[in-house]
């Protein structure tokens, strides 16, 4: 990506990296709590969910893939480019789920994963215990990381659920793209897809709105929103379930809408437009541990349910008798994290890589 849009990448790997820290919530309420188990009432946890919430990240991926996808388009003015984009983005989105998916195969096969076994000494944890609990063979492995995907098959990897609304996203926005680009009401018409999608779809179309307003966003030659309304996309973004403003919001949505999520859209949308009005935000966001992160996010984000439930999971559970929970919790939550970062390095050198090479060629065969 140019130098200019550097701080998109920031941007991005502090998003994966935030999605990746809010799934070891549970290590934390046990490392930080007084009788070693998982704990919700515990203020020291409750400080950690918001400031690391998930949720909130992905959005953020989906308006910033909005946005991205069509920034060459925007460049070239060229119909076939978007064709061309359209059909090699399956070849760039799948190779490395499939190595996640194949990984998490082989791990199951040989080492085994053993998030069942620390969620009970947790304290019985309901999420953190059911991945891996079927038994998991190569061929289905192949398929889900192929096609099943792409229509809500995701049981080998959890964080995979948000590649079917990547791909279809994009799809979209390239098909609409491709009619009324050039029409005065190309930013109406996307609001206006939107708030259909959003009535028809529940959450699904909120997350899939972005990708809409994301491509929007390319229609502007500049952002002029002060920086401050950061400050209130945060305040959106940390919004959970249960809390005094979802609740409230709750009561006046349609039962398909979450009050969170929808709190998370528009953060998403604000804090992505803010960004990109401030030079300070994107030079901050432009500086090289962002840019790392950014550079092997997409493998961090498809790799590091698999790490924290084998590896990470296996280390609390042979320390735990050893140290206690609390440290076996610091120590296992470390171990996940420096894991993850070495695995995703080599998945981007190699198979990221060899997917945007793949698309590209792929693609060149129309543009």
């Amino acid at each position: 990506m140019s130098s200019k849009f550097k701080h998109l990448v920031g941007l991005r790997g502090i998003a994966s990296f935030v999605v990746m820290m809010a799934h070891m919530q549970m290590l934390w309420s046990v490392a930080v709590s007084r009788g070693g188990v998982f704990d919700e009432n515990n203020a020291v946890w409750e400080v950690y969910n918001t400031i690391f919430n998930g949720n909130f990240s992905v959005c953020i991926f989906f308006v910033l893939s909005g946005y991205v996808v069509l920034l060459g388009f925007y460049n070239k003015k060229d119909s076939k480019y978007l064709i061309s984009s359209a059909i090699k983005r399956y070849f760039r989105l799948t190779p490395v789920p499939l190595a996640a998916v194949v990984i998490a195969w082989t791990v199951y096969s040989t080492v085994g994963f053993h998030n069942k076994e620390a969620s009970q000494l947790m304290g019985g944890i309901a999420w953190f215990s059911n991945p891996y609990s079927f038994h998991l063979e190569l061929p289905s492995a192949l398929y889900q990381g192929l096609v099943g995907i792409y229509h809500g098959e995701f049981n080998f990897d959890g964080a995979l659920w948000t590649i079917q609304i990547e791909l279809f996203g994009s799809i979209a926005l390239f098909i609409i793209t491709y009619f009324i680009w050039d029409k005065g009401y190309f930013v109406f018409a996307n609001l206006l897809l939107s708030l259909m999608a959003i009535i028809l779809l529940g959450n699904y179309g909120l997350y899939f709105c972005l990708f809409l307003v994301g491509g929007s966003f390319c229609r502007k030659t500049s952002f002029n929103l002060n920086p401050c309304w950061a400050f209130l996309g945060l305040a959106l973004g940390i919004q959970n379930d249960g809390w005094t403003i979802t609740a409230l919001m709750q009561q006046y949505l349609p039962s398909n809408i979450t009050a969170s999520v929808l709190c998370h859209v528009l953060g998403a949308i604000i804090i992505f437009y803010s960004i990109n009005s401030s030079k300070k935000l994107m030079d901050f966001l432009s500086s090289k541990p962002f840019s790392f992160l950014g550079d092997i996010s997409f493998s961090l984000y498809a790799i590091h349910l698999i790490v924290l439930f084998s590896a990470g999971s296996y280390v609390f559970v042979i320390l735990h008798p050893i140290i206690g929970a609390n440290v076996s919790a610091f120590i296992a939550m470390f171990t996940t994290i420096i894991s993850t970062i070495f695995i995703s390095v080599l998945m981007t050198e190699t198979i990221d890589h060899y997917s945007q090479r793949l698309a590209n060629k792929v693609g060149s065969m129309v543009y």
